[in-house]
């Protein structure tokens, strides 16, 4: 469970003068996970990009995640291994760095008259879809 979180910096760089938004792509990188006191402090870079370069906005950031010492250890000795994120927990953490992300970036881009970064995308996790057979769709 999300415990709370802290921005430790935040940036907004502007390329551009445009107004019209043509689109925003995020990416969100998991840099360092620790586990304290039953609690597990994962650290997060966050870049959004306005396409046709219009502006950039990065954070870093510390998410608090609280849950039972032996699942905690799970999750950082598997994302240790693998560098990726459960299915389960992924789902948890990405939605909230996104949403720090879009209030933190909307904050941003008004210091510097740029359309604020809305997305209201919510990230899911589901199990992939198996191929299409072709033999059977014929």
């Amino acid at each position: 469970m999300i415990a709370g979180g802290k921005i430790f910096k935040a940036a907004v760089e502007k390329f551009s003068d445009a107004t019209k938004v043509q689109g925003l792509d995020v990416n969100i990188h998991v840099s360092k996970m620790e586990i304290k006191d039953k609690m597990l402090f994962v650290d997060y870079d966050y870049f959004l990009e306005y396409r046709q370069k219009l502006a950039r906005i990065t954070i870093s950031g510390q998410i608090f995640y609280q849950g039972e010492e032996k699942r905690l250890k799970e999750i950082k000795e598997s994302w240790e291994k693998t560098k990726r994120l459960e299915p389960a927990f992924s789902e948890e953490i990405l939605n909230s760095v996104a949403h720090t992300g879009m209030v933190v970036g909307t904050l941003l881009s008004f210091s510097v008259g740029i359309p604020a970064p809305i997305t209201g995308q919510k990230f899911g996790v589901s199990k992939p879809k198996p191929p299409l057979n072709k033999a059977a769709a014929g």
